[in-house]
Parts: structure tokens; sequence; C-alpha cells
């Protein structure tokens, strides 16, 4: 009997060195025997401080260095985790399988602490090297919409002028406020296969790192008193298709939320 290609979500891994990589590995529909690595999330900052980083990066100490990944629960079509820091912050995630091409994600936090939590950012990292087909070192396979032009890869996008309302490029509150779409769009190198991230509404900015192949949706949380509870809700979409074609489907998408 032949074996029918379907997405898989299961428990990850990036670098053993860190203990504290809350990851998880997606495989796409079609035929592969690749994942995208999802780091769920990077890095948690608050007021402009690191809480929670998944790895070591000398810029960016964490408040909480020492942490470990909490374990992945198995749940009907995928996986989810909780995790509670030191501080009494407490948040987790899902990640289930939607559709056959679309991972569901859910993100929430819960402040447990004394003080309230201020421009809460995450970063959400889908790293691209381990899946062949979307893994060109550069940043000109990621691409964002502009009002009234339609699809551009992150370069041109930041010559772009800046808009009132929409989605930055860029590292968070340094980039440039140019799409109108809360959505990134990777393309494949050689099949019409594109890898879609977005946040909806919660989705703060785009990044992506050519060296370190990689991109990013990241969201952004209300502030959020003592006590207080936030949840957010995105997806990882697998297309197969033009990028025009998946433009139409996403509006639908964005239209059927609401």
């Amino acid at each position: 009997d032949l074996v029918t290609h379907q997405m898989e979500i299961i428990p990850g891994m990036w670098r053993p060195m860190f203990g504290s990589e809350q990851v998880a590995w997606i495989s796409p529909p079609w035929e592969s025997q690749e994942y995208v690595w999802f780091d769920f999330p990077e890095t948690i900052w608050i007021d402009g401080n690191v809480t929670y980083l998944g790895h070591i990066d000398k810029r960016f100490p964490t408040a909480f260095p020492k942490i470990k990944s909490a374990l992945w629960q198995k749940i009907k079509n995928g996986i989810s985790y909780k995790e509670l820091l030191p501080n009494g912050i407490s948040f987790g995630g899902e990640i289930i399988k939607k559709k056959e091409n679309i991972a569901s994600l859910k993100l929430w936090i819960t402040n447990g602490s004394k003080k309230e939590l201020k421009e809460v950012m995450l970063l959400t990292c889908v790293y691209l090297d381990p899946i062949k087909e979307f893994n060109e070192e550069t940043n000109n396979n990621k691409y964002v919409h502009i009002r009234n032009k339609g699809w551009m890869p992150f370069d041109k996008a930041v010559e772009q002028d800046t808009i009132k309302e929409g989605f930055r490029v860029g590292w968070l509150k340094g980039g440039k406020l140019v799409s109108d779409l809360p959505v990134v769009v990777t393309k494949s190198k050689t099949e019409n296969h594109l890898l879609g991230f977005t946040w909806f509404d919660d989705t703060f900015s785009f990044v992506g790192n050519p060296e370190h192949p990689c991109v990013h949706a990241d969201p952004i949380f209300d502030n959020l008193t003592p006590g207080e509870s936030q949840t957010i809700n995105g997806e990882l979409i697998f297309f197969e298709g033009s990028i025009e074609e998946f433009e139409i489907m996403f509006r639908e998408r964005i239209k059927n939320r609401k």
C-alpha cells in the first residue's frame, strides 16, 4: 500500500546544550522527510528586559538562565506544554493540526507576579535550515504584502512608505511599519510551495536571519496586571500554489475569524 504523506507535529530538539529551548518539529503535508524547527517561544521580553530565553546569548542576559524546558504533552492532533517561572509568571502553548496543511498555534501568559507586565513581546522563530527547500541563506525569499503594491521581499518592503496601522518588518520596535497583512510567506527554492506564518491581529513584526536561515512572525501581548491572563492564536500554513492564490486563501481565513 502507498503511504499517504501528512503533516506531523512532534516534540523536537535544536541544541542539546541548551536545556531551556521549547522546540517543536513540524513537517509539511507534501512528500518530505524534513521538518521546520519551531522555537515556541525563543524569547519573552517584558518591559524591555529578557525574562525567558531558550538559549544563551551574552547580548541578552535572561532573568532565569537555569530554567529547563517544560515537557511536551500529547493532546488530540498535537502537543502542548506549560511553564512556571520563579517569579510567578506562567506561560504555555499548543500546536494542533487544524487542517491537513495548517498547524494551529496558541500561546498564553498569566501574570502570577505582583507587578504589571508591560510591553510583553515574544520572539517565535521558525528555523528553516533543516528543511532544504526553504533554507536559502537570504531574506529575499521572505515576502510581506504592501497595500496597493502586492507582495515584496523584506529588502524591498522596508523601502516603502510607513503606514499608520499595520505590521513591521525588522527587529521588534525597530522594524518599519509597512505591511497591511499580518503574515509572512517564505517561498520554496524549487517547488510551488509556500510557508505562511501569522499571529493574526496579535502580530507585531516580521524578521529573518539570512546567515542562520529562519523566519519570525513575532507577537505582542497586552499589558497584564497581577492575576491577568491572555491567550493569542496563530497559524503555520503550508501551501501549494502561487503567492496570489495564498493571498486569496489567507484573506478568507481572516474574514472567517471575525
